[in-house]
């Protein structure tokens, strides 16, 4: 059954997957006021398609969060937000190289930014799902480059803002805080293990000295690691290092 049990969860993920819900929904609701105003359902293409399916990958992804926090799905998630916007990347690119549409520029800096984005939380993930230490040195980058597509596209549409305006660039700047709260969750669960140095093994142990010459230190590290994370007992901890130790 998901857990759905918010007081197990930790403040960076109850936030993470509130600002991302709040950042879907903000887009879809200003997308139907746009289109329902300008009566544009008749018009809508591949590019409208791609932002429902993106606004539901987020929606999807925020779930996850809180249900089971499986890293291969929300990568799965992630991913599907991601390659939704270098589809839509790649038409921008289309239509300004075929059809000279240069004024779509600006919107194409900001589509490349806010795929960026999407793609450097995906590797944010993938880095707490293998437990690679960098993710611990990188983890903002998602966060900062949505928070530069908010900016961009502040600027490019300043002189022309109006409500739906507003409320796109409030959305943006939900969805950084999202990515904040998301990537300082992931690189909290990073867990470093050192390797212990030569000079900092006691002399005058002998299961250090044994250790030494075996050198099984990597064995021994995962094994710590499993009985840290309470995966088995300090009982089978102490079995399974004799036989590494071969004592």
């Amino acid at each position: 059954m998901p857990n759905l049990d918010l007081k197990s969860k930790d403040k960076n993920t109850i936030l993470a997957a509130l600002f991302m819900t709040l950042y879907a929904l903000l887009r879809i609701v200003e997308f139907i006021c746009i289109v329902t105003k300008w009566s544009l359902w008749s018009f809508l293409g591949l590019t409208d398609l791609l932002f429902v399916c993106e606004m539901i990958s987020i929606l999807f992804l925020a779930a996850i969060l809180l249900i089971n926090d499986n890293k291969k799905t929300m990568i799965i998630a992630s991913s599907a937000a991601a390659l939704c916007n270098i589809i839509i990347v790649f038409r921008y690119l289309r239509n300004i190289i075929r059809f000279k549409y240069l004024h779509f520029g600006n919107e194409l800096l900001f589509y490349i930014i806010l795929t960026l984005a999407y793609v450097s939380l995906v590797v944010i993930i993938n880095m707490c799902r293998t437990n690679n230490p960098i993710g611990k040195k990188v983890w903002f980058i998602p966060f900062i480059l949505m928070l530069i597509s908010a900016v961009n596209y502040a600027v490019c549409y300043f002189r022309f803002l109006d409500t739906y305006r507003i409320i796109n660039i409030v959305s943006y700047l939900l969805g950084s805080v999202a990515f904040f709260f998301a990537g300082k969750k992931l690189s909290q669960e990073i867990v470093v293990t050192e390797k212990p140095s030569i000079g900092s093994v006691p002399k005058n142990d002998p299961l250090a000295n044994k250790y030494m010459q075996t050198g099984n230190a990597d064995k021994l590290l995962e094994l710590k690691k499993m009985f840290d994370d309470g995966l088995i007992t300090e009982e089978d901890f102490e079995e399974k290092k004799k036989q590494i130790l071969n004592i």
